[in-house]
């Protein structure tokens, strides 16, 4: 299932952040490696479309699909 959520925090020396999901609930990490376009630096409040898988070890969903 593709979710769609807005950007909040990148940091751009570490190729990581965190997005908000449109329809609520927890932050989910996202990895530079994930995008399909890594030339482009993601933007704070860029709306991104993506699908995530959970780890047992992680507390937070993380994106494997941009």
């Amino acid at each position: 299932m593709r979710l769609k959520g807005q950007l909040i925090k990148w940091h751009a020396d570490k190729a990581y952040g965190f997005i908000a999901p449109t329809g609520g609930g927890s932050h989910v990490f996202i990895h530079k490696s994930a995008f399909e376009n890594r030339q482009r630096e993601p933007k704070l409040k860029d709306v991104i479309t993506f699908s995530t898988v959970s780890y047992t070890h992680l507390t937070l969903p993380t994106i494997y699909s941009v």
